[in-house]
């Protein structure tokens, strides 16, 4: 992997070194491959497959060169040069001993990351002791970093098991988190489910050093505590919660029940009423809540700037009368997006293998049955069912 001479690959020095980010990528990756193939033969015990340090040395060096030409802007490769690089070189020891002094410093602040050290390293120190998850029903080592014991029941389960049910809940938006293990139906604890996500941080199938996966899965945690914590609490203050409808925007407002009754009690229910008909509405037979010139169901997003409906979360329009919301009833105005609005009602609905027929999962396992055709079938994979699918 060393590259050839700049004069040899391009007629300037900035043309050549704006390829060397691109080559350095697939440096990366090479050697990425090649410490996850080594993590596998040292986790397996195939001792013999360790190069000597020397090479070892080499691929580190390679690495951090690789990282730092690809953390450099395209538009900055004039100050990528070799002096660069050797002072970058030079630094590397002092600034490896910062990163370990701050996280030094880190582990000292963190109980919980001073708890998962001491259950990684004991798991070396154990003997060698299986135990069968509860749901799974694979062989799992029966130590802390390997086995979670629920809080709620007492229950063993592995990590695996516990990260796939909150990631099931977390994507079907189901209200509540409840303990996966039957007959304990109590709610899992925050620190169950951030300690599962962790493992498998750092885990063989998903190591993440850089844990941008695992930001990214707590964000979505966290999202979802977040607004099924608010919809509990509004609930109880007779309040309801609302999300803006753009699919990239979080945003949310909380709207007192009654007033979206009020709104709602104004909208007719079928196609069959008069006002939704088009015509109904020329000769006066509907007309929308408003309140100082304003149609009170058009709601703006600050933080998106969207305009849409609170009631049928359709984009309200301003393109011109055909386009608008104004003055039309939610059943008239859903009419010109057919599309969405079946989108919209099957929203996290999968079509039986079997019939074809959409089911929506409220809660419980992988295992599904169809009340159509009576085909049992894996809710993740939508292959016929056996039990190893409750791994999927």
């Amino acid at each position: 992997h060393v590259p050839p001479p700049l004069s040899a690959r391009a007629g300037s020095p900035r043309a050549a070194m704006e390829r060397w980010p691109g080559w350095h990528v697939h440096v990366v990756e090479h050697h990425v491959a090649y410490l996850q193939l080594l993590c596998r033969a040292a986790w397996r015990g195939q001792w013999q497959a360790f190069p000597d340090p020397a090479q070892l040395q080499r691929a580190a060096e390679m690495m951090m060169a690789a990282f730092c030409c690809v953390m450099t802007m395209r538009g900055a490769a004039d100050a990528l040069t070799p002096v660069t690089l050797l002072g970058l070189r030079r630094l590397s020891p002092w600034l490896i001993a910062f990163s370990l002094c701050c996280y030094a410093w880190r582990l000292a602040r963190n109980r919980w990351l001073r708890q998962e050290w001491f259950e990684f390293l004991w798991q070396f120190c154990l003997p060698r002791k299986w135990t069968q998850c509860s749901i799974c029903a694979e062989q799992v080592h029966a130590t802390p970093w390997r086995l979670a014991k629920m809080p709620c029941c007492g229950g063993e389960l592995c990590w695996a098991c516990v990260r796939r049910h909150a990631a099931s809940v977390v994507d079907d938006a189901r209200p509540e988190m409840r303990c996966p293990l039957l007959p304990c139906r109590s709610c899992l604890p925050d620190v169950v489910v951030c300690a599962a996500l962790r493992r498998h941080q750092w885990s063989l199938e998903g190591l993440d050093p850089t844990g941008s996966r695992f930001r990214r899965k707590r964000r979505a945690y966290e999202k979802w505590a977040l607004t099924c914590g608010l919809a509990e609490s509004c609930s109880a203050r007779v309040e309801d919660v609302v999300h803006c409808p753009r699919e990239d925007c979080e945003h949310m407002w909380v709207l007192p029940r009654e007033r979206r009754a009020r709104k709602e009690a104004s909208e007719p229910s079928t196609r069959w009423n008069p006002q939704a008909w088009s015509l109904g509405r020329y000769v006066g037979l509907y007309s929308p809540v408003v309140e100082d010139g304003n149609d009170l169901r058009r709601i703006h997003c600050p933080a998106c700037d969207h305009h849409s409906c609170l009631l049928c979360g359709l984009p309200w329009g301003d393109g011109g009368e055909a386009d608008s919301h104004d003055g039309k009833c939610c059943l008239e105005h859903r009419s010109r997006f057919p599309e969405r609005s079946h989108r919209t009602k099957w929203a996290g609905a999968k079509p039986c293998p079997g019939c074809g027929v959409r089911i929506i999962r409220s809660s419980g396992c992988n295992k599904m049955t169809c009340s159509q055709c009576g085909m049992h079938w894996c809710w993740v994979c939508l292959a016929d069912w056996e039990p190893a699918h409750y791994g999927c």
